[in-house]
């Protein structure tokens, strides 16, 4: 362990004592400062005291630190490079920083870290490319991120990556082709990027993919054809996507996936296009077998009715299905009885 200097420490104190951080959170005494594991930074502004503006360089002399949460700092527009010293923190949250513009490229020094959350600051703009370096990091979010534009490349050397949430960020147009180099990604939500409009091929590669949550993605117009190749999923999500008007074909390969939610408002634009694909390529599996009546298909087809009206005129559950086969020539499904 190393000791924090006379001048950090009275740089820290100093700095703790301004922005009125309490004592209970960031101690006085030196030998609890060098002990440190675990410290939130959160100083909002009140009619008292001004917002923090800064975190001091001497803050790398933390070097026990585990768990950093930087959190609600209004005036907070930088991190200090010193950061990198931190090498045993495992958690970082940085959150509702609204003025924060930048993370510095040092933050690739934290090759401990486990878990880095980034979440609703504003005005960032971008991720450094050395966010590639964490190679120890398991779950990755970044979420309700309104100017960011772009993942960086680099996100596809995070090779021990778990879960990887991409929620809300308006202006995200694209994820970078590198996301397929996530082979060990088992959970995978992209929730509520109104702006995103594709997404890349090599999502097909993350072979070990249990959970994909596509999810409110309002200018999203197609799936990858290799969506087909994540054989290991257990959950697939796609919901609420206005404007996506298609299913790939590949998608009958996915016959082991038990928890398939769709999108089944028939006001929405999707519904007629999208369940009219899945239950003329789908046989489901169950032990009832109904015959569809063939007028009810021709309505379904020219969309006077929806695959809901069709599920409650029959009276069966179509929350679920198993991609097999198209309609045999009776126009025959198998269905469960709800």
């Amino acid at each position: 362990m190393k000791n924090i200097t006379d001048k950090a420490f009275n740089e820290l104190i100093s700095w703790a004592d301004e922005n009125e951080l309490s004592r209970q959170k960031f101690p006085r005494k030196k030998e609890k400062l060098e002990n440190l594991q675990s410290l939130t930074i959160s100083c909002k502004k009140t009619i008292s005291r001004n917002n923090l503006t800064s975190l001091p360089e001497s803050i790398g002399q933390l070097t026990q630190l585990q768990t950093l949460i930087i959190s609600s700092n209004e005036s907070l527009t930088s991190l200090p490079e010193s950061i990198d010293k931190l090498t045993q923190i495992q958690t970082l949250i940085i959150e509702r920083n609204d003025n924060l513009i930048s993370l510095p490229e040092s933050i690739g020094q934290l090759t401990g870290l486990q878990s880095l959350t980034i979440r609703r600051n504003e005005n960032l703009t971008s991720l450094p490319e050395s966010i590639g370096q964490l190679t120890q990091l398991q779950t990755l979010e970044i979420v309700d991120i309104e100017n960011l534009t772009s993942l960086p490349e680099s996100i596809g050397q995070l090779t021990q990556l778990q879960t990887l949430k991409i929620e809300s960020n308006e202006n995200l147009t694209s994820l970078p082709e590198s996301i397929g180099q996530l082979t060990q990604l088992r959970e995978l939500h992209i929730y509520e990027n109104h702006n995103l409009e594709s997404l890349p091929e090599s999502i097909g590669q993350l072979t070990q993919l249990q959970e994909l949550y596509i999810y409110g993605n309002h200018n999203l117009e197609s799936l990858p054809e290799s969506i087909g190749q994540l054989i290991q999923l257990q959950t697939l999500d796609i919901s609420s996507n206005e404007n996506l008007t298609s299913l790939p074909e590949s998608i009958k390969e996915l016959t082991g996936v038990p928890n398939l939610s769709l999108d089944l408002d028939e006001e929405s634009s999707t519904s007629i296009v999208l369940y009219k694909t899945v239950i003329q390529e789908t046989l489901v599996k169950y032990s009832a077998k109904i015959d569809i009546d063939p007028k009810d298909l021709m309505k379904l087809e020219d969309g006077e009715i929806s695959v809901r009206d069709v599920a409650d005129i029959y009276g069966v559950e179509i929350d679920t299905f198993e991609f097999d086969k198209p309609l045999d020539d009776n126009n025959s499904y198998d269905w469960e009885r709800s």
